[in-house]
């Protein structure tokens, strides 16, 4: 089986020879160095981060500036702290820097009395930048007029949507809308007219080889164990059932990530079973949707069997 998720190790070469800065050698006393902190596909409504460092020996520093390509959504901009890690192992911040504001795409910050500070830039993604790609120009100045500059490379960001943390109650809020990412009971479905929107019913049996299950309205009676389907709930998902994958981003331990191409290349066959059973922890899904606008991946953080209860996350693509 072909592997479909990134290398934790495979990202981290990429970030070490990616030190996005172009360094000049002008003989100014002024220095700065950028590193990109956050790795894995880059989601809208997810932040990346930077870390931006500046340095003048003998001087001051004035100000620093970060220019992005496409403005981002609220609460990008640059945090006025630098941060060193306590004997606690706990960061702790230092106020270094005054008047950050981001106006548009440019964001900004005027130094405190310091000759060397590292700030951190958030770039909170907007939904303008979906399937798209970003680049920054982050720029120094200090007390005596010199200035630097340092450009990133353009970074994709994903057509895809992620939710974290569905909690599923079998005979509850057990009908999941992939359009949505959501879980609703049975009177949310009735009374907002959802049935034809609900592409998973989650249940649990305490059939041997049952347990844990995500079954489409289409799904065979004998599969159902019972389990009420919607009026008018038709919609045939295909699930394929995965043990080796795992998303970093949908609360896997691992380093290990789901991205665009994944989704591009996956082929689930239309001979693939409508359900997916005895689902533990860890396991994860791969599913088109009936009418195939959409392409998801669902991992399973964690089942509850006293209470009938599973913890998941979705990653969803949407098919051109």
């Amino acid at each position: 089986m072909k592997r479909i998720y990134i290398k934790c190790f495979m990202l981290l070469s990429v970030l070490a020879f990616a030190i996005a800065c172009n360094k000049q050698d002008d003989g100014t006393a002024l220095k700065n160095d950028l590193i990109k902190k956050t790795i894995g596909p880059n989601i809208v409504n997810d932040t990346i981060q930077f870390a931006y460092a500046l340095a003048i020996p003998g001087g001051k520093l004035a100000t620093a500036s970060v220019e992005a390509s496409v403005p981002g959504s609220k609460n990008t901009g640059l945090l006025p702290y630098s941060w060193y890690t306590n004997s606690g192992g706990n960061d702790v911040p230092v106020t270094v820097a005054k008047n950050c504001v981001t106006n548009g795409n440019i964001s900004t910050a005027a130094y405190i009395d310091t000759s060397a500070a590292t700030l951190r830039y958030y770039y909170v993604i907007p939904e303008a930048a979906r399937g798209q790609s970003v680049s920054f120009k982050f720029s120094g100045t200090a007390s005596n007029g010199e200035t630097v500059s340092s450009a990133t490379p353009e970074y994709k960001i994903s057509k895809m949507d992620k939710q974290r943390n569905i909690v599923l109650t079998s005979g509850g809020a057990c009908f999941i809308s992939i359009k949505q990412m959501k879980a609703f009971t049975l009177a949310e479905v009735t009374a907002n007219n959802l049935a034809g929107e609900i592409d998973l019913i989650y249940y649990y049996s305490l059939t041997t080889g049952i347990g844990h299950a995500l079954v489409s309205p289409a799904t065979s009676p004998e599969y159902l164990y019972g389990t009420v389907i919607p009026a008018g709930g038709t919609n045939n998902t295909k699930v394929s059932k995965r043990r080796d994958v795992k998303d970093a981003q949908l609360g896997s331990v691992y380093a290990e990530f789901i991205d665009d191409l994944d989704f591009e290349t996956l082929n689930i066959s239309n001979d693939e079973q409508n359900f997916t059973l005895d689902l533990i922890a860890t396991n994860g899904a791969f599913l088109q949707t009936g009418d195939k606008k959409y392409k998801a991946f669902v991992l399973i953080n964690s089942v509850d069997k006293p209470n009938k209860r599973m913890t998941v996350s979705i990653k969803r693509y949407t098919v051109n």
